[in-house]
């Protein structure tokens, strides 16, 4: 093979090789998780934001997600959408050790975890 045509090939396969890439990208492209915030009131909603709208099929549901105050896993009492690229999740804390049934919330010191599989 002479060197022209080496060039050539693979110019034409990198080339190819992003086209795939980047197309590949769009095709399975999704929303990615941005930040997570509760600075409400209650200590007891969680917003998570993404860098691109969200949507359900259907009603939103709590499937998939978890939500963990200290590494114990809590109820999600909530879940639904705030604008187009925010998931807003209520939780209830009361479960924690340290907690009364009337404290469903996340107090000073608490680790807060959300997490979607």
């Amino acid at each position: 093979m002479n060197l022209g045509l080496s060039r050539t090939v693979s110019g034409s396969i990198i080339l190819s090789l992003f086209a795939f890439v980047f197309l590949a990208g769009e095709a399975l492209g999704q929303a990615n998780f941005v930040s997570a915030r509760h600075q409400t009131l209650s200590q007891r909603v969680v917003d998570v934001n993404f860098d691109s709208g969200v949507s359900f099929s259907g009603a939103p549901t709590s499937a998939g997600w978890s939500v963990t105050v200290n590494a114990i896993p809590i109820p999600i009492t909530a879940i639904g959408t705030f604008g187009p690229s925010t998931v807003r999740i209520q939780f209830d804390a009361s479960g924690i050790p340290g907690h009364t049934a009337g404290q469903t919330f996340v107090k000073p010191g608490d680790v807060l975890e959300v997490s979607y599989v």
